[in-house]
């Protein structure tokens, strides 16, 4: 009886799909990781948003009203005059203004605590005269609003310190330009979220390599199955008798 070589095989879809099984789950569950944290971060940030929006809520009250130019035509424009409005219900303190019109902008004025609903006024003096903003003698305040800046800063009834130009948001600290670039915080929540995504990334690597390893394994233990089953087949023959009755 002659034994037929074995014809050598790959591997077959079942082996390929087990292996593509065990990769897809793995990338399930990374996604699903990814997902997880992505939802954890939306709600923190929208936890940190309420926070920060109730920490405003008295400063977006404190705002500063410009109320005339200071000089003449023949003087020169000297500064504004300003009105601090507290409409709060608590007071503030450590009251600094400064106002800023192209190169000139005025010394910061230190000014007292301010009660609720009180609105002091305050000169603001330019360090240099600029030209006359008008024609006229008294021009209207949306003529010299449009040319000048001013600048709040003050802590609220928490003790927190704020930042305000002209009407726009109140924000954290103090700073000398009117936008506020929060470059340091963005970068940090980006470091923050590249950190776990770059350990995930690399999880979903090794599980891959892991998985392309397994399948490899497989075909070359399949390949030697086959190759011995060859040479099994290649050998010569022994002639098989039967016993003698």
């Amino acid at each position: 009886m002659l034994i037929h070589a074995a014809t050598a095989e790959a591997p077959s879809w079942t082996d390929k799909l087990e292996a593509w099984s065990t990769f897809g789950a793995a990338i399930f569950t990374a996604t699903a990781v990814v997902v997880a944290f992505l939802v954890w971060r939306h709600d923190q940030r929208l936890r940190r948003e309420d926070k920060q929006d109730a920490d405003a809520a008295q400063a977006r009250l404190v705002f500063v009203t410009m109320i005339q130019a200071l000089g003449s035509k023949e003087e020169g424009w000297l500064g504004v005059k300003v009105a601090i409005r507290n409409n709060s219900p608590g007071s503030i303190s450590s009251v600094r203004l400064k106002a800023e019109a192209a190169a000139s902008s005025t010394l910061i004025r230190l000014v007292r605590a301010i009660g609720p609903g009180e609105a002091p006024q305050q000169e603001l003096m330019f360090t240099t005269p600029r030209p006359w903003p008008a024609a006229t003698v008294r021009p209207s305040s949306e003529k010299f609003r449009r040319r000048v800046r001013c600048r709040l800063s003050f802590h609220d009834s928490a003790g927190l310190s704020w930042t305000r130009w002209d009407r726009d948001e109140p924000f954290r600290g103090s700073s000398t330009v009117s936008t506020q670039l929060r470059v340091l915080p963005l970068l940090a929540e980006y470091l923050r979220l590249m950190e776990p995504i770059e350990w995930i990334k690399t999880r979903i690597w090794k599980l891959h390599t892991l998985a392309a390893m397994a399948l490899q394994h497989k075909i070359n233990a399949r390949w030697e199955l086959d190759m011995d089953d060859e040479e099994l087949s290649s050998a010569k023959p022994e002639q098989i008798q039967a016993p003698q009755l």
